[in-house]
């Protein structure tokens, strides 16, 4: 008599439902402005998410590695297309431009300025790992999110590093480097997910090609880049109250 396979369907419903939790939570943060609905929302869809990959795959960090190898073009391609407009935000700065980038700055600044160290941690890691997420699931429609947010952002770096430098000098590039080291990759990698996601469709099987990439892409959230954002925000958490 054959023996029968185990039924995790029982499991992975539950991991679903947390995941859903978390994300109605966050969604009352959002409407809320309520910190521990955030943190708590966060730590349960991410507890769904991990859980329902550590009890239904094995060698997962050997598989987000794998997927990170076949993905090298991508993530190549984003941190120079960032590098690019990086110096083009250096280099030149119409005043149109220099208008907008001022008040997203001076807007940043005021909601920051009275924040305790847990809200300031949340703060810089809730925005990372949001714009991570949706660069990947808003990938879909071609790429063409992740590659605006990239550009983007990349300008408004350059744009503020002349900023910098003009004012502190060239020394001033290196208070980025203890956060920069993990967040800069986590989101490098979010990116270039995000676009290599937005490609499925022009595969021979766009279905199957869809759900191999959206799984891969969703373990390494789960497993690289969030843990390289959470290292970065206690990093720049950290800075940000040492020189207060």
């Amino acid at each position: 008599m054959a023996k029968k396979k185990p039924n995790n369907l029982n499991f992975n419903t539950i991991f679903i439902f947390l995941i859903f939790i978390g994300f109605v939570l966050l969604i009352l943060n959002m409407a809320l402005d309520i910190i521990y609905l955030g943190i708590s929302g966060f730590l349960i869809a991410y507890l769904g998410g991990l859980t329902y990959f550590i009890f239904n795959e094995k060698g997962n960090y050997g598989k987000c590695w794998r997927f990170l190898k076949e993905s090298k073009n991508f993530i190549l391609f984003t941190i120079v297309l960032f590098l690019g407009f990086s110096i083009i935000g250096f280099l030149y700065q119409p005043s149109s431009l220099i208008d907008l980038i001022r008040q997203i700055v001076a807007d940043l600044l005021e909601k920051t300025k009275n924040l305790n160290f847990l809200e300031m941690f949340w703060f810089i890691f809730n925005n990372n790992a949001s714009v991570s997420f949706f660069s990947i699931i808003l990938g879909f429609f071609f790429g063409i999110f992740p590659t605006i947010s990239i550009a983007f952002n990349g300008y408004v770096i350059g744009f503020i590093l002349e900023k910098s430098v003009l004012i502190d000098g060239l020394g001033v590039l290196w208070k980025l480097v203890p956060h920069g080291i993990f967040e800069l990759p986590a989101v490098f990698i979010s990116i270039a997910l995000g676009i290599k996601f937005g490609s499925f469709i022009f595969n021979k099987a766009p279905g199957k090609i869809f759900k191999f990439y959206f799984k891969n892409s969703m373990r390494i959230f789960l497993f690289v880049v969030v843990p390289l954002l959470v290292i970065a925000a206690v990093i720049e958490t950290g800075l940000i109250f040492l020189v207060k």
